[in-house]
């Protein structure tokens, strides 16, 4: 349904500064086998986020998200 699943497996890695209590409870959450790993569980509840938006809040996210694809391709 969405594009961002397949691109995000596709694309090169990079790392996003979170809080130690946020690191904390990911790492929980795949400890307890909700994902393999946490790019996936982060996978899984973007997917989830981005099929409850609302059609406007769907195609401003596809704008902004196209712009900094294309950013990040230069």
């Amino acid at each position: 349904l969405f594009p961002y699943t397949t691109l995000f497996r596709s694309e090169k890695t990079t790392s996003i500064r979170i809080s130690v209590t946020t690191r904390n409870a990911l790492n929980s959450l795949v400890t307890l086998g909700e994902a393999d790993t946490v790019n996936t569980l982060l996978d899984q509840l973007i997917t989830q986020k981005l099929e409850s938006l609302r059609p406007d809040q769907q195609r401003t996210y596809d704008i902004i998200n196209g712009v900094a694809t294309k950013r990040d391709k230069a």
